[in-house]
This record gives structure tokens, C-alpha cells and sequence, in this order.
């Protein structure tokens, strides 16, 4: 067939098929909007879609680029159908940037046979149907004519679709701003683009180095800080947050103070984890600026804390560059590491060894945990913290009952529970000599099919509470709470106030592990306010 031919069929493939979770959006946003929506921009949608697929693909149909882009696209685009279809995710340029940082033991948690038949048959059988087909080619001026037509013809149609219903276009995008992310592939290939471009394109930005004045305050006992970074646990799910279920009965009784109303910075971990050790607030956070500048681990270091991170989530997101870290992955014990990912006891196990490593004076132990992450749930916990059945044994979620999944669910927050609960009685009985306090706080929260949406990484602007609300947990022994002079009962008014986020997290941290610097912002010190 000529390249008009071509691409006309594989504009037609696109819009007909590939952007099915596109269509259906649109249908539910029509079906239920209470405005009357004009009849011809209903039926112009196709007519402007479908142009505007086949003026993008025209741009490509250039001899030897032609049918391997297309192939490209058919089976990447066919991989972000089934995401968006079965879980409801976007990918935007956040979204990519957690895809091209992702690890092998996260991807392969999304490998089940839903998506790859989904991938064999959208993607494979397709892009085998083009590698056959015989492109025809025209003379060089034939060709240009023949093209310069059909793009010509789009344009007219785009033209005279926007001159009719220019009014109707932008209201209905003005009201649902997101759906130019659920166009395949204009949306994924942009962020693509730019995160090429601004990641490693871009010429590397001068470093800066931050809280070099960091000094300790001085304390008659030595201070040692345990730092739990959550994965994927929401504040929904806690019942030291008000969840009607007992998913924390390890520390609820163990005088946690748990901070109520904790916003992340982000939906992902790629982003939440980096603006979270960052010195920038979400609205001012950029991810390349922070890869060039010291952030709160750094600030322990100046600090002279004996400072080590200890990860089980496949990274730390370039937080802990210029600290000593140790990593537990597949096969790395027996016992713990039986799958992609290991235990997080094994962290607990980890940690005698970890103090030990560190020498005297103030110790800061970071414990990155693999705690919530999906959809492979049932995976994170054995039978042990099994609480709530039934459970879903599968990582196709959306082809289990809602009771299954958030049954699941669940029960990763017991054994993340039961990891957090240990810890505290660790330092606190077995390492006397210190003055301890354990802190915990997830990067961001999940969706378990609330409005059909699963998973995490929705565009911020959008997405459900559900992935944007995280507990925040913290522990003070005796020694510790003399030593701030922390006025428990503030402390406890002030996290139950809430209106939080992980802003709060840089300079609360600074205050409780002791250390002065100019950086410190006392306004955004938890604490502040709650020590005499």
C-alpha cells in the first residue's frame, strides 16, 4: 500500500483501538455532563482526533523511519493501553520519569497474563502485520505531492473544526484539563521527549552544597535516629488515622504520636522521594536542581552524624548519593530475599550490625522499605501477617473483588506495622546508651479501584486523595523526650491539627536529631513551638 494508505490505517488503529481508554472517558464525560453539549462537536471528536493522529503520523512516514517507528509505537502505545484501561493511570511527564528510574523487580510486578495477552494481541500481532506489509514509495516529488495533500487535508479538517466549535473545544478541555494525558502517544511521547531532554541532554548544573555550617547540639547522651521511609502506605489505611480496622496493633500501643492530615509532594516515588529530602518546597521543587544540590542527608553528614542508609526498594532516587548505603536484593539472603524484592524484616535483622558499623557519637540509620508496593501485594507479607481475608494472590488487581484487594492491601500495613513496632523496641531495649527516637513517613499513598482508579502516579492536579494523604509516625524514649525537652501533650494537640505535608519533613528532622544550621526553617519544625 502507498504511505497515505498506511498511514491512514494506522491513524484508524490508534484512534479506534489503541485510545479505547480515551474514548471511554469522553463518553462518560458527555453521558453524565448536566450541560447540553452541541450534537456536532460530539461528531466532530473523531474527525479531530483522527486528523490530528494522521498529520503526527505523516511526519514519520519517511522511508526506512517509517515502519519500525510504527512498530515502536504500536507495541509501547499497546502497554500503556492496558495500563490506562485496567488501572487508570496517566503518563505524564511524572509518570515516565518513574518508568525510565523504575527497576527490574518493580517492572516485573506488573508482569501477569492479563497484560501480556493484552500485549500480544494490541501490540505484537499488529506490529507483526506491519513488518509484512509492502510500503510502496512513489518518485521523490510524486511522493512529497502526494503527502502535502493528504497533510493539507487534515489541516482543513483541524481548521475547520476549531472555527466551528473553538468555543465548545475550549470549554470542555478548560473543564477537564487532564484528557490531553490520555491521548496515546502524543502525551507519553512529549514526556519522553522532555525528560530526554532535561535529564540527560541538558548540560550538568553547577553544584551546590547546602548547611555546611550544620553543627550538634550538644546532649549527655549520644543520639541515634531511625528513619523508616515508607513505600506506598496511605493515611487512609492507618488506624492510628482513624481506619476502622486494626492495621497498626504492633505500635498503637507504644506511644506513637501519629501525625494526622500529611500531604505528599508527589504521586510517585521517582518524584515524593527526592522533594522530600530536598530543601524546597513542593511548589518550588525541581527534580534536576535537587540532583545538584545537598540535600537532608547531606546536611547529617556536615552535621558529623554517622550517617548510613540501608535500602530494600531497588534505590534511594539519588537522596542518598554521598552516603555510605547498603542494598538488599534478590538472593541476597535466603530467608528474606525468596522474590524480586526482599523482606523488609530483613532491614530489622540489618539493623544490629548497622549501629555497631558506626562507631561513637550521633547515629542516623535510614531504612528505605519495599512496605506497600503493588499491584504484587500479596507478596510483602507471609502468613504470619495475614490478618484480613480473603486476600488477592494475584498482580492482575483489577480482576479481583474489591474485599480481596484492599484485604491485601491491608495487610502489608500490619507487617509494615509489626517492622516500625520492632524497631522502636530494639533501640529502646537493647541500646540503652543512646538517646532514641524512631521516625516513620511514606513517599506517597495508593489507590485500591476507587472510581475505577488503581495503583499510583496519577498527575497531581488530579489525583485522589487517596495517593496524596500518607501517615507520618514519631517516637521519642524518655531520654530522648528530656534531652528536646518535648512537651508530649503539644506535640500531640499539634499532629492532630493537621494540615501537613512533607515539607515539614527536612526541618522536623533537622530539630530532632540535634542539629543547628542556617537552612533550618523553624516555621516548618513540627516540634517548633513544643519544646522548652
Amino acid at each position: 500500500m502507498s504511505t497515505n494508505r498506511f498511514t491512514l490505517w494506522l491513524t484508524l488503529y490508534f484512534l479506534l483501538v489503541l485510545n479505547i481508554p480515551l474514548t471511554l472517558q469522553l463518553y462518560k464525560i458527555i453521558s453524565t455532563t448536566e450541560s447540553e453539549l452541541a450534537v456536532g462537536f460530539i461528531l466532530s471528536l473523531p474527525l479531530f482526533f483522527g486528523s490530528l493522529f494522521y498529520l503526527l503520523f505523516s511526519f514519520i512516514s519517511v522511508r526506512w523511519l517509517l515502519k519500525p517507528l510504527s512498530i515502536l509505537l504500536v507495541l509501547i502505545s499497546s502497554m500503556i493501553t492496558y495500563a490506562m484501561y485496567s488501572y487508570g493511570t496517566l503518563f505524564d511527564y511524572s509518570m515516565m520519569q518513574n518508568v525510565f528510574e523504575t527497576n527490574y523487580g518493580e517492572a516485573s510486578a506488573y508482569l501477569n497474563l492479563s497484560a501480556a495477552g493484552s500485549f500480544l494481541l494490541l501490540g505484537v500481532l499488529p506490529a507483526a502485520l506491519i513488518a509484512r506489509t509492502k510500503i510502496v514509495y512513489k518518485d521523490p516529488l510524486k511522493e512529497l505531492l502526494h503527502k502535502g495533500g493528504a497533510v493539507l487535508a487534515s489541516i482543513a479538517v483541524i481548521g475547520v473544526v476549531a472555527v466551528l466549535y473553538f468555543k465548545d473545544y475550549s470549554a470542555f478541555g478548560r473543564n477537564n484539563s487532564y484528557l490531553n494525558k490520555m491521548i496515546i502517544p502524543v502525551e507519553y511521547v512529549a514526556a519522553t521527549v522532555k525528560y530526554i531532554n532535561r535529564n540527560v541532554l541538558a548540560e550538568p548544573l553547577k553544584y551546590e552544597s547546602l548547611g555546611e555550617d550544620a553543627q550538634l547540639v550538644a546532649s549527655a547522651k549520644p543520639r541515634l535516629t531511625v528513619l523508616i521511609l515508607g513505600e506506598t502506605a496511605r493515611a487512609q489505611s492507618f488506624q492510628l488515622n482513624g481506619y476502622p480496622r486494626a492495621t497498626n496493633p504492633y505500635t498503637s500501643q507504644l506511644g506513637i504520636v501519629a501525625v494526622q492530615g500529611v500531604t505528599s509532594c508527589g504521586t510517585a516515588t521517582a518524584l515524593s522521594v527526592p522533594c522530600m529530602f530536598a530543601r524546597m518546597d513542593q511548589q518550588s521543587f525541581d527534580g534536576r536542581k535537587a540532583r545538584f544540590q545537598d540535600g537532608l542527608m547531606d546536611v547529617f553528614v556536615h552535621a558529623d552524624i554517622n550517617t548510613l542508609w540501608l535500602d530494600d526498594d531497588g534505590g534511594c532516587k539519588g537522596v542518598c548519593d554521598r552516603v555510605e548505603t547498603w542494598n538488599y536484593v534478590q538472593g541476597y539472603d535466603s530467608e528474606y530475599c525468596t522474590s524480586e524484592f526482599c523482606d523488609d524484616h530483613i532491614l530489622l535483622r540489618e539493623l544490629d550490625k548497622a549501629i555497631a558499623s558506626r562507631g561513637a557519637g550521633d547515629v542516623l540509620i535510614a531504612l528505605h522499605t519495599n512496605g506497600s508496593h503493588g499491584p504484587t501485594y500479596f507478596e510483602r507479607y507471609d502468613d504470619k501477617f495475614r490478618a484480613f481475608t480473603p486476600d488477592c494472590q494475584r498482580s492482575d488487581i483489577q480482576n479481583c473483588t474489591t474485599e480481596e484487594i484492599i484485604n491485601t492491601y491491608d495487610n502489608t500495613i500490619v507487617h509494615t506495622d509489626n517492622l516500625i513496632a520492632e524497631t522502636i523496641k530494639k533501640v529502646r531495649d537493647h541500646y540503652p546508651q543512646y538517646a532514641s527516637r524512631v521516625v516513620y513517613i511514606s513517599d506517597h499513598g495508593e489507590s485500591l479501584g476507587e472510581n475505577g482508579v488503581y495503583l499510583h502516579g496519577m498527575p497531581y492536579t488530579i489525583a485522589p486523595e487517596q495517593q496524596t494523604q500518607v501517615p507520618w509516625l514519631l517516637w521519642f524514649s524518655d531520654v530522648a523526650q528530656k534531652e528536646l525537652a518535648i512537651d508530649v501533650s503539644c506535640l500531640q494537640a499539634r499532629a492532630e491539627q493537621g494540615g501537613y505535608s512533607h515539607d515539614n519533613l527536612f526541618d522536623t528532622m533537622l530539630s530532632i536529631t540535634g542539629v543547628e544550621t542556617s537552612i533550618y526553617q523553624p516555621d516548618l519544625d513540627l516540634l517548633s513551638g513544643c519544646r522548652g
